[in-house]
């Protein structure tokens, strides 16, 4: 599932634009709203954004230069701008990289929704369409990939321990590293291999992982793969720093670096899952470290994570987690309907807060599009149906049992916009909030 951010000063263009997304689009998404540059900025540095709706023009700051941080963070997003006629020519000049549309805002709905039409086929086309290079073109010599498997797995087991000799041994087999420089650890599991695969199908599921893998992560880190079985990947991703502006992710968010390059990278996973789902058939799982390691730690780390992902992780789930976000004595297969109790109870008691997808992954330590499937076969409902609907019946309740305004009830139920509480009541109940009010009275 892609995510949509729309971002302007006046919020019933905001709300405008979710609206006929949510109802008139035909696409499922996750949906989020920013009234200024900074609450675009948050959401940025929390998520991955795949489409971003913005005006050109607000206060704090620039739409232009908004798009510049975001393309920067996240490469793949598709740009929709939206524009006075006046400024349509300097837009265009100004910003190229990612913007597949420049919609003037007097344009009816039907414009907004091809552009974001537009940009979900272009996504699924990227996930598609890799143009990933043929395993006879890989510069490693066939007979020195299992001498690197072996020295690599030897230090991750810590057979070898001493930082210099580790950094010698791998040099030697063709993994060069910054003995300086840390790393995040990613383990991934692969599901659904055919029983009857030979030995050289299966190498090609694997190689091919690994090229998507690369896809993903080499603009911004330098990327070392370990095959420790059939089934069984690691992955070393040390962050590009100093090198040149676009070699260090980190430098336009408000986060700490640590911080950002391990979210960075647990959202860029879902789209290596959903690539590998297009272009090999196959499910992965992945697990990641939650901070930066040395090259000392890696041992440590290794043998925690490798139990998880053995002994508890389900087959086919597609499944991210952060390593300290699992109880090692339980799978997730045998967590799901207590993993569904406890979203309910999250969002019952946070309703006036963010309840958001973005939100319960943190909250959870799960990705969210794992989060989002799994409550559906477990409650046999859409969680946002379900936050709609918990909304729904707080707001009924304080606008029959309150004497709040109606301003201090969207709030009580976490709609910060007025338009947009005014339309969720009516879209529900075909009334205004107050004609709504008066009615259960």
């Amino acid at each position: 599932m892609y995510r949509l951010l729309a971002v302007d000063d006046e919020p019933y263009i905001v709300d405008w634009i979710c609206e006929i997304a949510e109802v008139e689009l035909g696409i499922e998404l996750e949906i989020y709203r920013a009234y200024s540059v900074q609450e675009a900025l948050n959401w940025l540095n929390r998520a991955r954004i795949d489409i971003m709706i913005t005006d050109i023009k607000m206060p704090d700051e620039s739409g232009i230069s908004l798009v510049q941080k975001v393309t920067r963070n996240w490469p793949k997003c598709k740009i929709i701008m939206l524009t006075a006629y006046a400024e349509f020519d300097y837009a265009y000049a100004a910003v190229e990289s990612n913007v597949i549309a420049y919609i003037l805002k007097t344009e009816d709905d039907t414009r907004i929704l091809e552009a974001i039409r537009k940009a979900v086929r272009e996504l699924d086309k990227e996930l598609k369409d890799l143009h990933l290079p043929s395993n006879t073109n890989d510069t490693l010599p066939n007979y020195l990939l299992p001498i690197q498997n072996d020295i690599a797995i030897r230090i991750l087991k810590g057979v070898i321990t001493q930082k210099e000799e580790i950094i010698s041994q791998l040099e030697s087999v063709g993994i060069h590293i910054d003995a300086e420089a840390p790393f995040i650890l990613v383990m991934s599991k692969i599901d659904g291999i055919p029983e009857k695969a030979n030995k050289i199908a299966r190498y090609n599921y694997r190689y091919t992982i690994k090229k998507i893998i690369e896809h993903y992560f080499t603009q911004y880190f330098h990327c070392s793969q370990i095959e420790y079985s059939d089934v069984i990947m690691v992955s070393l991703l040390q962050p590009k720093k100093g090198q040149n502006d676009e070699g260090d992710l980190s430098k336009d968010t408000s986060l700490k670096a640590d911080e950002y390059y391990i979210t960075y990278t647990k959202e860029t996973l879902e789209l290596v899952l959903q690539s590998c789902k297009e272009n090999t058939g196959l499910d992965l799982s992945f697990i990641v470290s939650n901070t930066l390691l040395e090259v000392t730690q890696l041992r440590n780390e290794y043998q925690h994570m490798k139990k998880i992902l053995l002994y508890c992780m389900p087959d086919g789930k597609g499944v991210i987690i952060g390593d300290t976000h699992l109880n090692e004595q339980k799978g997730i297969s045998h967590l799901s309907l207590n993993l569904v109790q406890f979203i309910n109870q999250y969002v019952q008691t946070h309703i006036a807060e963010d309840v958001s997808l973005i939100k319960l992954s943190e909250v959870t330590g799960y990705n969210p599009s794992y989060l989002s499937r799994l409550y559906k076969e477990v409650a046999n409902e859409n969680l946002s149906a379900y936050i709609n609907r918990v909304r729904f019946d707080k707001a009924k309740n304080l606008l029959i049992n309150s004497d709040l305004n109606l301003n201090e009830i969207a709030a009580e139920v976490g709609l910060n916009s007025r338009t947009y509480f005014n339309r969720f009541i009516k879209n529900i109940t075909g009334m205004s909030p107050q004609e709504y009010r008066t009615h259960l009275s």
